[in-house]
């Protein structure tokens, strides 16, 4: 069976059995990681006279969705939630498949307590994007030494990191650089949307879950308001979740729910701190970075957390390079003040930034991170 075609039939399956739900672009973005990471393996395998088959088990609990795969002849499973009966179903069914190998995709919280539980079977363990444990919970670093047999992170700076805590990493480059073209013309697109391209055009994406969306939504239409007096021709494109609501929208603001598109087409963009932002900086967007918690996770978040920056891209950098409007510093007046230069071809802001976003950019590595990874991992495979 052809991985692709396995792949998309478990997936839809999983999808009719949850219809009452929404996938969040967490399990979205972890079973695309697995989908094109597979996509790699056949031609790999074929001198090892395997087959693969893909079998998704995603289960939702609380918007959490953890991701696992095991590869052997004849069966890849992936899945698991934080929850024990997950944790204790994918462990049997590890044990009745017996693989050659395991991979473990994000969702620490998940995969470091399945590494637990099967260690003792001697199935050798690789981790593709580890735990992010230089900004909290460093005593995972623990736990990876301990049940963690390879270690790939998707982050530059982590190698050195975790190297320099005793832990073997390698990093093949970011996946987001594997990006595909869209499927849509820029013509196209700005006929679409009514855009001209004359104008200077600000991406909004305030974020990709409703709880986020209902913080950062009121603050983003103040800060339009505020930068259209100075600058009236300002046109508006919302990167929109399709899982997400907004309310109110001004009737001039364009809405587009494929969010690369829209970051594609902008000038310069005001975006909720996550994944987006190295998206902006693959495209040399200029942008401003913002997030806000409600004050007791605020709080919390600072107590435990241990790093200098917030943005992935000043964090790749090592740099501020972008601006970071976190919490009270997240309100229409200094994110006006933050987004106008960049609008402005000419100012000296975006010409100082966007250099910095080239260099972000080369630091996330060539195109075929996945193929790298999938090698790296066959490598280290011994086939029964």
């Amino acid at each position: 069976m052809c991985i692709r075609d396995s792949y998309y039939t478990a997936f839809n399956a999983n999808m009719a059995l949850n219809e009452a739900f929404l996938p969040s672009s967490t399990v979205r973005d972890n079973v695309v990681n697995i989908a094109k990471l597979l996509n790699y393996v056949p031609r790999s395998i074929l001198a090892a006279k395997a087959c693969l088959k893909l079998t998704l088990q995603t289960t939702q609990t609380n918007g959490a969705y953890p991701s696992s795969v095991t590869l052997k002849k004849g069966a890849v499973a992936t899945g698991g939630n934080y929850i024990w009966n997950i944790l204790k179903d994918t462990t049997s069914s590890i044990k009745k498949i017996k693989p050659d190998k395991i991979i473990l995709v994000d969702y620490p919280g998940f995969n470091l307590r399945l590494a637990k539980k099967i260690k003792h079977l001697q199935i050798p363990i690789t981790y593709f994007i580890l735990p992010q444990a230089w900004a909290w919970k460093e005593n995972r670093v623990g736990l990876m030494k301990k049940f963690i047999d390879q270690s790939i992170s998707i982050f530059p700076f982590e190698k050195d990191w975790f190297s320099s805590r005793g832990v073997n990493v390698q990093y093949f480059g970011h996946p987001f650089i594997d990006q595909q073209h869209v499927n849509e013309t820029t013509r196209s697109f700005y006929l679409r949307h009514n855009l001209n391209k004359q104008e200077p055009i600000l991406i909004l994406l305030p974020g990709s879950r409703q709880q986020e969306v209902d913080r950062h939504w009121a603050i983003f239409l103040q800060t339009v308001d505020q930068m259209k007096i100075t600058m009236p021709n300002l046109q508006v494109l919302v990167g929109k979740s399709h899982n997400v609501s907004l309310k109110p929208i001004p009737s001039y603001y364009k809405i587009e729910e494929n969010a690369r598109k829209a970051i594609l087409s902008g000038t310069a963009a005001l975006v909720c701190s996550g994944t987006a932002t190295l998206e902006c900086a693959i495209e040399s967007i200029p942008l401003v970075v913002c997030y806000k918690l409600n004050p007791i996770s605020w709080i919390i978040a600072k107590a435990i957390t241990n790093i200098k920056y917030t943005a992935m891209v000043n964090l790749i950098a090592n740099d501020s390079v972008v601006a970071e409007c976190l919490q009270s510093d997240m309100n229409s007046s200094r994110l006006a003040n933050e987004l106008l230069p960049l609008l402005n071809l000419e100012s000296e802001e975006r010409k100082k930034m966007l250099p910095k976003l080239e260099s972000v950019k080369k630091d996330l590595g060539s195109p075929g991170v996945y193929g790298r990874v999938a090698t790296a991992i066959l490598e280290r495979t011994k086939f029964k």
